[in-house]
């Protein structure tokens, strides 16, 4: 609801917002299932070898 209320502000009100939502659902999906899939940055998870480094 805050992203569609955004877009609204954004386009003042020209945007349909059902339409809107389903876009930008089913773009969150796949940026979801896009980053499921990509593995991890080395940097993402602190590990004990890390925290002995500091």
């Amino acid at each position: 609801n805050f992203l569609v209320g955004q877009l609204m502000k954004a386009t003042k009100g020209q945007a349909n917002p059902a339409v809107a939502r389903e876009i930008m659902t089913e773009k969150l999906k796949a940026l979801k299932q896009t980053a499921s899939n990509t593995p991890a940055s080395p940097h993402a998870v602190r590990t004990e070898q890390d925290d002995a480094a500091c």
